[in-house]
């Protein structure tokens, strides 16, 4: 049977479709008779040159997801080869309303909405010696709390928080977090910010600062928050090898496997929550490998990411 140009798959109209196309052997193809106009625009075909054989017409779909959130109509190149699409594409184009309501039901695992996510480093702790320098001051302090210095920061940030009208706010559980919580988000111990507890995204174990305190210890500092969702130890502690606060015993770091695996838990996580809009009170090893990114956050810098 004679394969389809990508163009034919397109409609016209009001909707922008955001066509998303990936290389690969999985082949994912629209039944003809699910759009039947032809689209307007001629910047699909595009990506097929007019004498392509009928194999590289063959369009390698790895993912084919629809959004009807924009009235634009940008344009952005496409790029093939004759095996097929070569890297990721996007493609907007006008379709039908109609049209992206059949899709929706076609395709409903690709319909997520876009998530603002603020990532928010908690201020300067009692581990080093002045802002911005990583000098280590001793083996001897668990779950460590915020300096002076760290305290102003959280409150210079506090205006910022209340502007970014979160409908989440998700902190760890060790302590510089929670305090920066505290004080970035005065209006959370009155139980007006929706806010939760989450070990998901707590630093990366790699020593004595990073190990935490059982829940009840917590609540007993915390009594404005709920940490009834974690369990008694929730910190990267092997029973081998075990790291304890209150017994202040440190044997084993946080192997990067372990680590890399928490990362895609949890923004499994933050994809699975109904909330648009999400503060993320964190640690800079952790956001570091959540971000991909090269450096560090500073003590209570903001960054701002789509997931």
């Amino acid at each position: 049977m004679k394969k389809r140009r990508l163009d034919s798959y397109l409609d016209t109209n009001e909707v922008p479709l955001l066509l998303l196309v990936q290389n690969n052997d999985t082949r994912f193809r629209l039944k003809s008779e699910e759009i039947e106009e032809e689209a307007r625009t001629t910047t699909s075909s595009k990506c097929i040159p007019e004498d392509a054989t009928e194999e590289e017409e063959e369009v390698s779909a790895a993912t084919i997801a629809h959004c009807a959130t924009s009235t634009t109509n940008k344009k952005e190149s496409v790029t093939c080869t004759s095996t097929g699409v070569s890297k990721v594409t996007v493609l907007e184009m006008p379709v039908k309303t109609e049209a992206v309501a059949k899709s929706k039901s076609l395709f409903p695992l690709f319909y997520r909405p876009k998530k603002t996510v603020h990532l928010v480093r908690h201020g300067q702790t009692s581990l080093w010696t002045f802002p911005g320098q990583n000098m280590y001051i001793g083996s001897g302090n668990f779950d460590i709390h915020l300096t002076p210095v760290g305290r102003q920061q959280a409150s210079n940030i506090s205006a910022k928080m209340a502007a970014l009208k979160a409908e989440l706010i998700l902190t760890s559980p060790l302590r510089r977090a929670l305090q920066t919580l505290q004080i970035a988000f005065p209006r959370a111990q009155e139980g007006k910010e929706p806010v939760e507890v989450t070990a998901l995204h707590t630093e990366h174990v790699s020593g004595t600062g990073d190990v935490g305190r059982p829940p009840k210890v917590l609540a007993a500092e915390f009594p404005w928050l709920s940490f009834e969702s974690l369990p008694e130890i929730w910190w990267y502690s092997p029973a081998e090898f075990p790291n304890d606060a209150l017994k202040e015993e440190f044997h084993s770091t946080e192997p990067m496997e372990e680590l890399r695996k928490r990362v895609g838990i949890f923004r499994q996580f933050l994809l699975a929550r109904a909330e648009t809009v999400i503060v993320v009170i964190g640690h800079s090893t952790f956001f570091k490998e959540f971000t991909s990114s090269r450096r560090r956050m500073k003590n209570c810098e903001i960054q701002t990411m789509m997931v």
